[in-house]
Parts: C-alpha cells; structure tokens; sequence
C-alpha cells in the first residue's frame, strides 16, 4: 500500500477522541484502506531513529476506528484493521512513552508474548506472534483503541 500525504496532527491529552472506544472498520472498503493509509503517514512522518515511535492508533490523529499501525523492523510496518489478541503469556513491566502524552513515561505490566488476529486494509485475515517490546507497543495501542493511555 502506498501511503498517503497526511497532514494530522498527533492529538494529544486531553483530547477527548482519545478517551473513546474506537468502532471497528468495515473491512476490505475502500475507506478504511485509505483510513489505514492516513495512520501509516502520520507514523512516518514521526519516524526517526532517535525517536520511540513504534505504533499509532487512528485514534491519535483523529479517526475513531480500530486500526493501528505497527512498525517492526526499520521500513517495516504492519497495518492492522480490527486487531483482536488470541493469546498473551508473561506479564512482566514495561517502560512506556505516548506520542499522546509528550514528556510523560510510566512504568506498565504488559504481556511479554501475545498472538494476535487482525486484517489487512483489504480484508484478508492474518495472524502474527509478537514478543518484547512489539508486543509491550501493540498494547499499548489496542489500550488506545479502547480509550485507554499510558497515565491510566
């Protein structure tokens, strides 16, 4: 998928967007790629390698559905649509920071491995294992989806 120019902003706290449950994406529509699309860019536009910028939710730059951007590997992303955990094992403390909540870190318990479903923009279902910090970034963005951050 070729990202979109997008020029969002990061909301950030107390935006009440962010303190609301996203609803889930029609997927496989056009809308929600070009949605997904829009999250991929203001992600992008975040990165750089002296930054902890691993994940996005849509409703950080303003769109309230439940899709959410996950970078893995330099130039890497996964785009999840309707992401859902299948599994989760070893609850152990992470160290997070929020493009939401600039300045602000907080220690969390968080899942050290998980399994998680989710579908492309276009519609086809894919499974993932993510361990360590990739698990720690998704949820912590699945908490945005749900209207959560970090200071909860």
């Amino acid at each position: 998928m070729t990202p979109v120019q997008d020029t969002r902003k990061i909301l950030t706290h107390p935006h009440p967007l962010l303190r609301s449950a996203c609803v889930p994406a029609d997927v496989g529509r056009n809308g929600t790629a070009v949605q997904a699309a829009s999250v991929l860019a203001a992600l992008l536009a975040m990165d750089h390698p002296l930054k902890l910028v691993n994940g996005l939710a849509a409703n950080q730059i303003g769109l309230d559905k439940r899709i959410v951007v996950l970078k893995r590997f330099p130039n890497r992303y996964h785009i999840m649509v309707n992401p859902e955990v299948v599994s989760s094992r070893l609850t152990i403390p992470s160290i997070e920071v929020c493009a939401s909540l600039p300045g602000i870190v907080r220690m969390k318990l968080r899942k050290y491995w998980m399994r998680v479903r989710y579908h492309e923009p276009e519609g086809e279902i894919q499974h993932l294992s993510l361990f360590g910090s990739a698990a720690f970034t998704l949820q912590q963005e699945l908490d945005h989806l749900d209207g959560r951050l970090i200071i909860d």
